[in-house]
């Protein structure tokens, strides 16, 4: 068997990391987000809770920390990239 050519090599890399991209599953969640659902964000406030609750949705999200009440808006990208779990507004105990 002749040794494989430039063009060849090309083509096997090509199609090895189109095949890698397209089996690989994606391991964010997507959330269907709305007023008044809590949302747990990967780094906590300063106050030191994780937990903020959603005022506005749109292409910016408002949010409200659920520990001191400080009040932010954020854009959809940055929640949508760190959040790490949702409870509906439905599904709230309060205390």
């Amino acid at each position: 068997m002749p040794p494989p050519t430039l063009a060849s090599k090309r083509k096997f890399k090509f199609f090895s990391r189109a095949i890698a991209r397209s089996s690989v599953p994606c391991d964010r969640m997507t959330y269907q987000y709305e007023v008044g659902d809590i949302v747990k964000l990967k780094k906590k406030h300063p106050c030191g809770s994780f937990e903020w609750e959603i005022l506005r949705v749109g292409a910016d999200f408002r949010l409200k920390c659920m520990g001191c009440g400080h009040q932010v808006m954020t854009e959809r990208k940055m929640v949508e990239k760190n959040a790490r779990g949702l409870t509906k507004a439905g599904n709230v105990e309060k205390a």
